[in-house]
């Protein structure tokens, strides 16, 4: 949803939204017997909603399609709910009603109400009530006569809610995505040494950094381990290799798409062999994963890492597979793109409903 155009807005007293302004009648949900009907209380967490009541004669029970306005309490007076269907409310709300109110249009009011209602200093002390309420104002879509434009709230809200629904669609588009397993039965075990040289980082004080454009990897597990940018070019590492923590996040392990400075909590793997970016990217986690028990020892050592044991992929000649590896790193990122792409739509969602909502009258 854009930026509302709020130009030709109005200040409307909140008494005068109302046809009619009603007590709610109940004393408190812990005097109730479990029933059929929400208790709503004077706070505006979970929309107001305490528990599930009974009230046999029918006598405290408040009709739905009403705007809950919290008038005491502690902590939320002065804020408002939405209330769609008949419910026992606190004594400690003022309930609206409107026969032109519908959950669209009154769950406007409530975001209109609440916002309005920071220009006010209520508190437990100061209640909502009486000379205080009377003049309470809200700013709201008005007709050339000054009054409530409910059609133009109506009609806010439903774009709202219908972008609101896309993005959820969304998001359950990407739940749905069920994590591969992958059969490592046929993998080889391999030292790390006897597939990369394992290089120790150089270290770098604070003092002695000059900000530049050059990536600084540290113990990080964020931003690709860079903490910094630098132009020192003393210990400079190419492109195309992975960085292991030793100490600090023992085991992260990151691709270096960039020439870098790794720092002296950082241990540089040169592949032995020409090898691709995907595959790298392949093999980063599983080194990670196997680093990670060293977590438990503080640091991973030199010779430790040197010596450790990774399963890999293997092909006819008994040695890593690395165009398995490129091809099914290749795919996966094909495939997290596509991902990206639908959350790309979250923050551009358009509406479907064009404006057209359905609600109970």
């Amino acid at each position: 949803m854009g930026i509302v155009d709020i130009s030709d807005w109005g200040e409307i007293l909140v008494a005068d939204l109302f046809e009619h302004i009603e007590r709610g009648k109940g004393s408190g949900a812990g005097s109730f017997i479990d029933g059929n009907y929400p208790y709503i209380a004077a706070s505006f967490s979970n929309n107001g909603y305490v528990r599930e009541v009974d009230d046999a004669s029918g006598s405290l029970i408040s009709d739905g399609n009403c705007i809950a306005m919290i008038v005491n309490g502690n902590g939320g007076v002065g804020r408002n709910t939405y209330q769609p269907k008949p419910f026992v409310g606190s004594s400690d709300l003022q309930l609206g009603y409107h026969h032109r109110l519908n959950q669209w249009n009154g769950l406007f009011l409530v975001s209109c109400l609440n916002k309005s209602i920071e220009r006010y200093n209520y508190s437990f002390s100061w209640k909502r009530t009486g000379e205080s309420f009377a003049r309470e104002t809200v700013f709201l879509p008005v007709l050339s006569d000054g009054s409530p434009d409910w059609d133009a709230m109506e009609q806010i809200m439903c774009a709202v809610v219908g972008e609101q629904e896309e993005r959820l669609d969304l998001v359950e588009t990407l739940a749905k995505s069920t994590p591969v397993s992958v059969d490592i039965n046929s993998w080889a075990e391999f030292r790390i040494d006897q597939i990369f040289n394992v290089v120790k980082g150089s270290r770098l004080r604070s003092a002695d950094r000059i900000p530049g454009d050059i990536p600084y990897v540290g113990a990080s597990q964020f931003n690709n381990g860079i903490t910094h940018y630098i132009s020192n070019d003393e210990h400079i590492h190419p492109a195309g290799v992975l960085t292991v923590c030793y100490n600090g996040p023992v085991g992260t392990t990151f691709y270096q798409p960039n020439p870098f400075w790794a720092t002296d909590d950082v241990n540089v793997l040169y592949p032995l062999e020409k090898t691709s970016p995907e595959s790298l990217l392949f093999v980063a986690p599983i080194i990670e994963q196997v680093g990670a028990k060293y977590a438990y020892v503080d640091k991973w050592k030199l010779a430790d890492m040197k010596a450790a044991v990774i399963k890999l992929p293997v092909d006819a000649t008994g040695g890593p597979d690395w165009k398995f590896m490129e091809s099914y790193m290749s795919a996966l990122i094909d495939k997290k793109a596509s991902d990206l792409d639908i959350f790309s739509g979250l923050g551009a969602a358009p509406s479907k409903r064009n404006g057209s909502c359905s609600y109970p009258h």
